[in-house]
C-alpha cells in the first residue's frame, strides 16, 4: 500500500492524476478535461525540482515551460519566480492553481494558505505549523514541552528552513542527513556516531547511524546492507558513510520505508545517489 495521491476526482470523474517512479517520487500530473468536453481530453505536465525537494518547474510532454515557482526560506511564494500558467494574476486571486504541489514537494492548500505536510499542516505565512508537535506517550509529550531546546512545539524545523527538509509534520532531514523530530532533539539522540568497525574471521563491517552497514571480504568483494558493490568501484567502507547520510533524503524521495533496506533497494538508493551532480568522486565515476 501507499500513501501516495493517484488520482483526484470531483462528482466521480477524474480531475487529475499522477505518476511516480518506483522509489516513490512524484514525477507528472495529467490534467483531464482540460476544455470541458470530457476526461480524455487531458495534458501532460512533468515536474523539474531543486535539492530542497521543492518543485521549481513544470514542464509539458515536448519539454516547454508551463510553470516556474520560486520560495522564500520558509517556503513562502517568491512571487517574481512565478511564471507561465501558475503566475499570480491580481485580476483573479481566486483563480484554481493548474499544480497543488510545490514546496518540499507538498500539497499546496490555497484556501488556507497552508501546506499539508502529512502529521500537521503547516503556513508559511506564519513561518510554523498550525498545530503544536506531540506524542501518544504522557511522559514523553511532557518532557518535550518542559524541554528548553523543543519548548516551541509549533517551530518549522527546528528553526533552520534552509539546510532542513520537512519530511511529514513530524521529522524533518538535519544538515548531517539525519531525519530529526523534536523527540530526537529532545532526547539529544542526533548525529550519533557510527559503532567501530569490527573484524571477524578476516571479514570486516561496521554500522551507521541510519543503519547502513558495509561489509568487506578479503578476497576483495565489498558489500552494503547485503548488496554486493561492483568490482572497480568505490570499496563499501568509502561509500557507505555518504550512502547513510542520504538514506533519509532518499527515504522521503522513494517512499522507503523505515525499516532495514533490502538489497533491491540499497541498488536503487546507490544508484541514485550516484547519478546526482557532485558525486562523482565518491562513486568513482
Amino acid at each position: 500500500m501507499s500513501d501516495k495521491v493517484v488520482t483526484e476526482e470531483i462528482g466521480g470523474q477524474v480531475q487529475r492524476s499522477y505518476a511516480y517512479s518506483a522509489w516513490g517520487a512524484r514525477l507528472s500530473q495529467v490534467k483531464h478535461d482540460t476544455d470541458g468536453t470530457g476526461p480524455e481530453v487531458i495534458e501532460d505536465s512533468f515536474y523539474g525540482y531543486n535539492p530542497h525537494t521543492d518543485v521549481e518547474t513544470l514542464t509539458s510532454e515536448t519539454g516547454d515551460t508551463r510553470a516556474t515557482y520560486g520560495y522564500t526560506a520558509y517556503g513562502k511564494d517568491d512571487e517574481e519566480a512565478f511564471t507561465g500558467i501558475d503566475k499570480p494574476d491580481a485580476q483573479n486571486p481566486g483563480e484554481e492553481p493548474y499544480n497543488f504541489y510545490r514546496f518540499n514537494g507538498k500539497r499546496w492548500d490555497p484556501s488556507s494558505g497552508s501546506y499539508d505536510m502529512g502529521f500537521r499542516d503547516y503556513n508559511p505565512g506564519l513561518n510554523r505549523f498550525t498545530t503544536r508537535d506531540n506524542y501518544n506517550g504522557a511522559l514523553a509529550d511532557l518532557n518535550m514541552a518542559a524541554d528548553p531546546w523543543t519548548g516551541n512545539r509549533y517551530a518549522f524545523t527546528s528553526g533552520n528552513p534552509i539546510s532542513g527538509i520537512e519530511i511529514d509534520g513530524h521529522c524533518f532531514i538535519d544538515t548531517r542527513g539525519n531525519c530529526t523530530s523534536t523527540e530526537d532533539v529532545e532526547s539529544g539522540n542526533i548525529d550519533q556516531p557510527a559503532t567501530p568497525p569490527s573484524r571477524s574471521g578476516g571479514v570486516e563491517s561496521q554500522t551507521y547511524t541510519n543503519g547502513t552497514v558495509w561489509t568487506e571480504t578479503p578476497d576483495g568483494q565489498s558489500y552494503i546492507n547485503g548488496f554486493s558493490l561492483p568490482s572497480g568501484g568505490p570499496r563499501a567502507s568509502a561509500l557507505a558513510p555518504a550512502i547513510d547520510a542520504y538514506l533519509p533524503q532518499a527515504r522521503h524521495l522513494h517512499a522507503l520505508g523505515s525499516g532495514a533496506l533490502s538489497q533491491t533497494d540499497t541498488a536503487g538508493v546507490i544508484s541514485g545517489f550516484c547519478q546526482a551532480e557532485g558525486h562523482q568522486d565518491i562513486c568513482g565515476r
